[in-house]
């Protein structure tokens, strides 16, 4: 139900404008904002809630700065900002030491944006470890889910069996969930 959760959250948005605009308040509506008009295909206004989110980050609770960062990556990256995309990765990739989180969402961005890029084996080099821990930490799904991605690579190998099968076992873990 994209467009309701789309008008709740510009609602979630503009009370936050009326609450004086605090950057510290608000920095995951800039997040769900970017993906639901990413969902909708409204590029200028997913790429004006990423240049928010980013503005925002400064801001941002240490804990969640390195969602955010993914989440801003991921929204340049499926708009086809690939340049913007590989700036904001090398500023998560920086923060890699942060812990296992960290080192997923890195290596989460990086699988995509290798991915996007056609570039399948450096994709596959990414993948692999993300997807290894997003089994360990099921709080990672929240960033997206790298065993998706590897299913989407194997399907752009042509390995459409190999694909099919990875998509159904995690969509029946997560029904399961």
């Amino acid at each position: 139900r994209v467009d309701e959760a789309l008008k709740r959250a510009e609602a979630a948005d503009a009370l936050r404008q009326q609450l004086g605009g605090y950057p510290f308040m608000g920095t995951d509506t800039s997040v769900m904002l970017a993906a639901l008009y990413l969902a909708r295909g409204e590029r200028e206004a997913a790429l004006r809630a990423t240049d928010t989110l980013l503005q925002r980050l400064e801001h941002a609770a240490l804990g969640k700065r390195d969602f955010y960062l993914h989440a801003a990556g991921r929204s340049r990256a499926l708009l086809g900002d690939l340049a913007a995309a590989h700036a904001v990765h090398q500023r998560l990739a920086d923060l890699r030491d942060n812990g296992p989180l960290a080192q997923y969402l890195a290596d989460h961005l990086a699988g995509l944006i290798a991915l996007i890029e056609k570039r399948f084996g450096e994709a596959s080099d990414a993948l692999g470890p993300a997807a290894a821990l997003e089994a360990k930490l099921p709080v990672a799904r929240a960033g997206g889910s790298a065993r998706l991605l590897q299913a989407m690579l194997l399907f752009e190998r042509g390995d459409r069996g190999a694909a099919l099968d990875l998509l159904d076992r995690v969509l029946a873990e997560w029904l399961q969930d």
